[in-house]
């Protein structure tokens, strides 16, 4: 059952709770990135099924590409702007909820209680429903090259600990980058937005038998 689900049926079957409302954003940008997680995780399998068998080759630095990744930009962290990569995750996030609550019956609980509002094509949630920009600072948008994958958004500790749950060491990553570090303050820019893996790493993945002969003889 997804986060959400229960914060929904609470609100409807028992009728409006204030906390419940306040928690039910934060319970469905979990869900989210849960599904992002998900979605990303299946993309890696298939890659490197595709790479194993052949299908991807490395390039002259006996890499393999995984994903363009967009990131956080200092400009992100300024709350003031209606624009760039920030402003669209939020508003994608507000859009994706929206659709959510304004479905019957929970749509009537809330418009009832003044949380949702509903009027002429205008919507509106009157609780928080995407934290600050410092909140998702390793926030980042992945594109992998597989075929038909789509792309979402996910953060880049969860997306290296993804890599790292394959049997993919990280020192064969190049590269896994976030805009934040202990304290939440932007970084410096790093690399072409591309996430590398070592050819290696993932040929050894399931001690493929006839990959590590033909290594072992080219030592």
């Amino acid at each position: 059952m997804l986060k959400r689900e229960k914060a929904i049926q609470l609100l409807i079957a028992n009728g409006y709770d204030d906390t419940l409302a306040t928690e039910l954003p934060k319970l469905f940008v979990a869900d989210y990135f849960e599904k992002g997680q998900e979605l990303i995780s299946e993309k890696l399998d298939i890659f490197i099924d595709l790479v194993q068998r052949g299908d991807i080759t490395p390039d002259e630095n006996n890499r393999v590409r995984f994903a363009y990744m967009e990131k956080m930009t200092a400009n992100d962290f300024n709350q003031t702007n209606s624009w760039g990569f920030y402003y669209e995750f939020k508003h994608h996030i507000t859009e994706e909820f929206i659709n959510i609550v304004k479905r019957r019956p929970l749509r009537n609980v809330l418009l009832n209680n003044g949380v949702l509002e509903l009027d002429n094509g205008y919507q509106r949630y009157r609780k928080e429903i995407v934290g600050s920009p410092q909140e998702y600072c390793d926030l980042c948008e992945i594109h992998p090259h597989t075929y038909n994958a789509k792309q979402t958004y996910i953060k880049s500790r969860d997306l290296l600990a993804i890599l790292l749950n394959k049997g993919i060491k990280e020192e064969s990553i190049a590269v896994i980058y976030s805009n934040c570090d202990m304290n939440s303050t932007p970084s410096k820019e790093n690399s072409d937005g591309n996430i590398y893996i070592d050819y290696d790493a993932i040929m050894t993945l399931g001690n493929i038998p006839d990959y590590a002969l033909a290594k072992s003889k080219n030592k």
